[in-house]
């Protein structure tokens, strides 16, 4: 092999390389981008979620005051006096 042809092959291998690292510039841009996107979703989730606990600690509260309470049997809503005799189903 001549000095040509291995300045010619190192030249090809360079060009190679240069469009090897271009696209690679762009896989990592869109990869970015998309995990950007993921994170903002993530965020709105875990907004949503802390609103659910939330609300879910509320209706505890709310139950167990309910359930401690000394209104009469025969006063508390037919609904009430439903879930209080019958435990929690399911998981």
């Amino acid at each position: 092999m001549t000095n040509k042809q291995v300045a010619e092959q190192i030249g090809a291998l360079a060009r190679q390389l240069d469009r090897m690292e271009k696209r690679l510039e762009e896989v990592d841009q869109r990869l970015t981008a998309q995990l950007g996107e993921v994170i903002q979703e993530l965020k709105g989730h875990n907004e949503r979620l802390a609103n659910v606990e939330r609300v879910v600690s509320r209706l505890e509260i709310d139950v167990n005051i309910v359930k401690h309470a000394t209104v009469p049997e025969a006063v508390r809503p037919v609904s009430i006096r439903r879930s209080i005799q019958k435990p929690p189903t399911g998981p």
